[in-house]
């Protein structure tokens, strides 16, 4: 008989895929510099940094500022 995982099975609550931690952490670094700096204030590098991702990268998760700020919403 196979040894039963304690993996959760993938496609479950517990497991998320990288891609949806990375844009988590987008949304909950924007949610922070949005409260702190304001949105106008507020800018892609800044976010980017915070996240540790390249600047570019964040736009493999959103198209503008406008759009990390309505997932934030």
């Amino acid at each position: 008989m196979p040894a039963k995982s304690t993996k959760p099975d993938a496609g479950s609550p517990d497991e998320l895929k990288k891609g949806d931690r990375t844009r988590a952490a987008i949304i909950e670094a924007a949610n922070r510099i949005f409260l702190s700096k304001g949105y106008h204030a507020a800018s892609m590098r800044q976010i980017t940094k915070e996240v540790h991702l390249a600047l570019g990268g964040i736009y493999n998760y959103f198209d503008s500022k406008e759009d990390i700020f309505i997932a934030v919403l």
